[in-house]
């Protein structure tokens, strides 16, 4: 997408790349928005932003209890905040999977459970630390390094090339 680009059929002479002239004249047609093949899906951003309501609201609530006048050992509260989601989740699973399996088969029980360590316990757990030593606001400031991250141990696991 360029800025100021003229509404109508494009043809890949309009538009330079680079400085727009000697040796950088190499010409390209620029991304125009009216092309985009796949239109924005309404419920995928709005459970996007209800989403991230949903962490900020939790990293505040977190930093209530580990902080707050009456508080609660970092590592307890991730112990009792898993135990709790793990029950609600088995709850939803049995109801929405009604009469189908819905545990993991044998093969799958090794990433299940490195799943559940890293992503679920681990992660809820350094959080709860990071909040209580920095506070929700700080730790929400670094939320955005996350997908930086992702990639890259995904890369190092073999199950994204770059």
């Amino acid at each position: 997408l360029e800025f100021g680009a003229p509404r109508g059929p494009l043809d890949s002479e309009q538009w330079p790349l680079g400085s727009g002239g000697g040796r950088d004249s190499t010409r390209r047609r620029p991304f125009p928005i009216n092309e985009l093949k796949h239109r924005m899906d309404l419920p995928a951003v709005l459970a996007m932003l209800l989403q991230q309501c949903i962490c900020g609201g939790q990293s505040v609530a977190t930093q209530m209890a580990v902080v707050g006048e009456e508080r609660i050992s970092s590592w307890l509260f991730a112990l009792i905040r898993d135990v709790c989601a793990s029950m609600l989740l088995l709850t939803a699973a049995a109801l929405f999977a009604r009469g189908q399996a819905f545990w993991p088969s044998r093969e799958h029980w090794g990433q299940f459970l490195l799943a559940g360590f890293f992503g679920i316990w681990g992660g809820q757990l350094l959080g709860a630390i990071a909040i209580e030593q920095v506070g929700a606001v700080v730790f929400t400031a670094a939320q955005p390094a996350q997908p930086a991250f992702t990639l890259f141990l995904s890369v190092c696991w073999g199950m994204e090339s770059m």
